[in-house]
């Protein structure tokens, strides 16, 4: 099983494409929304089985929400139709769970939760691993990293679900 995983964003948005049983990242894009939309529909077409998991937007009691929240849900939203409107299973996870997941706390800020997956493949080292001789994390930057961070988190909570 492969999943999915986007990290949604106002105008562009990270994806990677995470084997969890080899511990394999097959893909790990950013793309502007438009673009991620029509790769999307286009795996959704050719891959049956996986799953799309999103990170859900959630508001947590703020009282003023700006366009780029606004933006971020709408095109989170389209993501997940065109996966579904392909008869594939998509997901949501927020970000409280993914940080407790991964980090054991809610409070974990983007630096923990890097560490701790760095950690899950080898060190830094090993993970990323250098230009001749990549790791399985080789440009898994910023938003690719909390990407892949909702797929950790996702597998980790499902995982054995999905394996039975």
């Amino acid at each position: 099983m492969d999943i999915y995983a986007v990290d949604p964003g106002t105008e562009e948005s990270a994806l990677v494409v995470y084997r969890p049983t080899d511990k394999l990242v097959d893909a790990a894009i950013i793309l502007p929304n438009a673009r991620m939309l029509e790769y999307i529909k286009h795996d959704a077409e050719n891959y049956t089985g996986d799953v799309l998991v999103i990170e859900q937007i959630v508001s947590y009691g703020m009282s003023s929400i700006g366009r780029e929240v606004f933006e971020t849900v709408f095109w989170s939203g389209r993501f997940y139709e065109a996966w579904v409107n392909e008869g594939e299973r998509a997901e949501r996870i927020d970000r409280r769970t993914i940080k407790r997941q991964i980090c054991n706390s809610v409070t974990a800020r983007d630096s923990n939760i890097r560490t701790e997956i760095l950690d899950r493949f080898g060190g830094k080292k090993r993970a990323f691993g250098k230009k001749s001789a990549p790791g399985p994390l080789f440009g898994v930057t910023s938003h690719k990293m909390a990407a892949l961070a909702v797929a950790i988190a996702w597998w980790e909570i499902n995982g054995e679900k999905e394996r039975s």
